[in-house]
């Protein structure tokens, strides 16, 4: 009883204890002021012509450069591995390429110690190789002349399998891992790799667990367009940057939408 009264007590004196200090009044503000840091109608100041969504119309666009294209409104021809799609309307045979190469040296500094991969580093590989997997999938089915086109289905298939398996940082998945990233370096440099055969048109849902595209879009801008397209200066310097980049989400915006990925 005498500890709960000196309790009460305590309570009820710190309830009617007045602030010793000055207490800062509440702000005020201008209406006027806060109007005119914000547009009346923003779209007023956008600037070029609007989008047409919806209109399905492919623009032709530099040589060996994607056109502007709506999502599944490029038909290619019958016969060109392409399974009825124009990739070439969203990336470029140089992004699939280039991205490749860079690929290639982020695997490198990835896979090295068995340790650091345990220890999560092989989530980092598993969305190397899941992008690896996309790309060589893609250049499998690309209706235009793309290096290693010939070998993509069943590097597709490779790159894949160590995607899906190194969702556990084990010693089996780095081992696969990092016979992988020698793989991907002997490619690079030239060589010419022992793959299995496998069908020119991609199931994408065996290709690449969609939440780690996910993940790879949510990368893609957080860490690389949101700083490049944060002022004029940085979008100066970056602007061959920004289209690769564009031209890799169109990609990857394409692939999680195929049929096989369920909803």
């Amino acid at each position: 009883m005498a500890t709960l009264f000196f309790t009460v007590t305590a309570v009820a004196q710190a309830q009617q204890r007045k602030p010793t200090g000055p207490v800062a009044a509440p702000p005020s503000f201008d209406a006027a002021d806060v109007e005119s840091r914000f547009f009346v109608d923003a779209r007023e100041q956008l600037q070029g012509s609007r989008p047409q969504y919806g209109a399905g119309v492919v623009k032709a666009g530099r040589p060996n450069q994607p056109g502007t294209a709506t999502t599944g409104s490029a038909p290619s021809g019958p016969g060109d591995g392409s399974g009825g799609f124009a990739w070439s309307q969203l990336i470029s045979r140089e992004t699939i390429e280039d991205e490749i190469k860079s690929l290639k040296m982020k695997v490198e500094q990835t896979i090295s110690l068995p340790a650091p991969f345990k220890s999560g580093g092989n989530r980092d590989a598993q969305k190397q190789f899941s992008m690896l997997a996309v790309l060589f999938g893609i250049a499998g089915e690309y209706d235009q002349d793309v290096r290693w086109k010939e070998n993509s289905p069943g590097l597709r298939e490779m790159f894949a399998r160590a995607g899906f398996n190194c969702k556990v940082g084990t010693d089996q998945s780095f081992n696969e891992a990092k016979a992988r990233k020698q793989d991907l370096v002997d490619l690079i440099a030239g060589s010419q790799l022992p793959v299995d055969s496998a069908e020119r048109k991609a199931t994408w849902d065996k290709v690449a667990f969609r939440p780690i595209l996910m993940r790879w879009l949510e990368d893609s801008f957080e860490k690389r367009l949101a700083p490049w397209l944060s002022n004029k200066s940085e979008f100066a310097k970056n602007q061959d940057a920004i289209r690769r980049e564009a031209e890799l989400i169109a990609a990857v915006a394409e692939v999680i939408q195929r049929e096989n990925y369920e909803f």
